[in-house]
């Protein structure tokens, strides 16, 4: 249910599929501009979770391309050829390549240029947040020709109620006898007793807001591409505006859940 103050269409995006809702304001324009999106959601356990339709040949294609900041570099491939040596299976690759982040990265948000999903910070200087631990999966993934995916939501907090505090983003692998298999490097860094859960699990208190980087809105903005979707996106004349916020409120209707 969407409530906004101003006409707005919803479109999908063609590469990923995600619903963008867009606005168009003309003067005069309000100092101040609220939109509300209720969703009502059923959390699924990780084993009925709905399961992706199969993967067209064009979308593996594009989740084996670097992207923005999510490049495929020599230093990237060595990497990704070290994490993986003497592993034959994708599946198994793939778990090198985690083990190899979970290692290499640190959860770190003191040093200013973390959250922005930049390989080449994440090789240099080793520290990030969830964004950045998952962009180097993906480059590494990426390298060894194995398709992998970013998705961006929150993480729904077991209190009756509240806000939640911040966007969490993970990573998916694809593997056809399997289909796309999440992986949470950040998580398993902060919790490594929890490294095997999270290389594959499927979190049922995740609500995914997008899927993808350097995406095309619907209608197409101006600027560049929007590099990871979770904030509203803005742009007055043509400019990308800043001021802008988002925040996430939840509510448990069913006054209780079991995980």
């Amino acid at each position: 249910d969407v409530q906004a103050p101003v006409p707005y269409t919803i479109a999908q995006d063609p590469d990923a599929g995600n619903d963008i809702l867009h606005l168009t304001l003309t003067p005069p324009i309000p100092e101040h501009l609220d939109v509300t999106i209720d969703y009502h959601a059923r959390l699924l356990d990780g084993d009925a979770a709905v399961m992706d339709s199969p993967p067209t040949p064009e979308e593996l294609q594009r989740n084996l391309q670097p992207s923005g900041l999510v490049i495929i570099d020599d230093e990237v491939r060595a990497r990704a050829r070290q994490a993986t040596a003497g592993r034959l299976t994708r599946a198994a690759r793939a778990r090198g390549i985690y083990d190899h982040v979970r290692q290499v990265m640190a959860y770190d948000k003191t040093v200013p240029g973390w959250g922005r999903g930049d390989t080449r910070r994440a090789c240099l200087l080793g520290k990030g947040n969830c964004t950045d631990f998952h962009s180097l999966f993906i480059s590494l993934a990426r390298a060894e020709r194995i398709p992998a995916r970013f998705k961006i939501g929150v993480v729904i907090p077991q209190e009756p109620s509240g806000v939640v505090p911040g966007y969490h983003c993970w990573a998916e692998f694809y593997e056809k006898s399997h289909g796309w298999g999440p992986v949470d490097a950040s998580e398993a860094w902060k919790h490594p007793e929890l490294a095997n859960y999270y290389f594959g699990a499927r979190d049922p208190n995740r609500f995914l807001i997008s899927v993808g980087r350097d995406i095309q809105l619907v209608p197409r903005q101006q600027g560049e591409p929007v590099n990871i979707f979770f904030a509203p996106h803005v742009e007055v004349d043509g400019q990308p505006f800043s001021d802008v916020g988002v925040e996430v409120r939840f509510t448990d209707l069913k006054h209780g859940r079991t995980t």
